[in-house]
């Protein structure tokens, strides 16, 4: 699986493959060419941006209610956790360092979600060759 994550600030690499971005406004600055994607659905929603931003929740309740917030976009998580399945996919954000991002808690649900498929899959197979 490769899902990297990187700041919308920092210089373009070789190999960041896809380029989604994953913010609810486009960042001041920056060209539209420089991605290939945006998904302003897998970034938080405004008004828990503007929770966190103006300080009035701390980042283990900004944390909680994304991951909340994702719930609802478990097909796209599939489908990007597929994607990194068979290629390299960079998430890029505003945010310089990743600690406090959501891109991470992103990359976080998506091996998750691969890590359960790969479960869920070997679990069936196994179950599969104990009944023949």
């Amino acid at each position: 699986m490769a899902i990297k994550t990187k700041s919308v600030y920092e210089e373009e690499g070789p190999d960041e493959g896809d380029r989604l971005l994953i913010m609810r406004i486009w960042p001041r600055g920056i060209k539209k060419d420089r991605f290939n994607e945006w998904d302003k659905d897998l970034a938080p929603s405004t008004e828990l941006l503007k929770n966190w931003l103006k300080k009035g929740i701390t980042f283990e309740e900004f944390k909680a209610r994304y991951i909340k917030e994702m719930g609802v976009q478990k097909e796209k998580i599939k489908a990007l956790t597929e994607r990194a399945k068979k290629e390299t996919i960079t998430l890029f954000c505003h945010e310089r360092d990743d600690t406090y991002c959501h891109r991470k808690m992103l990359k976080e649900l998506v091996e998750k979600q691969a890590g359960l498929s790969a479960t869920v899959g070997l679990k069936k197979k196994l179950g599969k060759e104990a009944r023949h």
